[in-house]
């Protein structure tokens, strides 16, 4: 949904350029962040729309970040879509009874995850 902000998190540089410059081609703002303190830091001042977030991150893991985001009750409702590289099948269930909206493997694929963003931004 182009003119909402989504965050970014991850710790992997050519991923976040490469996220970026597709999600900004397609109309979103985007906002980066590349750890778990600045994850959390981040979402609070500039209160993304919807966030997509690495499990494996500095500081921190993500299913941590996204907790901490939605125990706020500004950003309680804000659609996170976790990413991983690691195996799926262990944490994709923990991913999704956590409260993530989506997981998605790495390397993640442009269309399933502009497909994912678009199904958690659509209000219910």
């Amino acid at each position: 949904m182009p003119g909402k902000r989504v965050m970014l998190v991850d710790d992997d540089q050519d991923f976040l350029t490469i996220t970026s410059a597709l999600l900004r081609r397609g109309g979103y703002e985007v906002l980066i962040a590349t750890d778990a303190f600045s994850a959390v830091s981040v979402a609070v001042k500039q209160r993304p729309q919807a966030v997509v977030l690495d499990i494996g991150l500095p500081g921190g893991d993500g299913t941590t970040v996204m907790q901490r985001l939605h125990a706020r009750p500004h950003l309680a409702g804000v659609p996170v879509l976790m990413l991983s590289g690691r195996d799926p099948a262990k944490y994709c269930e923990a991913a999704l009874k956590a409260g993530a909206a989506a997981y998605l493997t790495k390397p993640v694929d442009a269309d399933e995850l502009v497909a994912a963003l678009r199904l958690a931004l659509t209000p219910a």
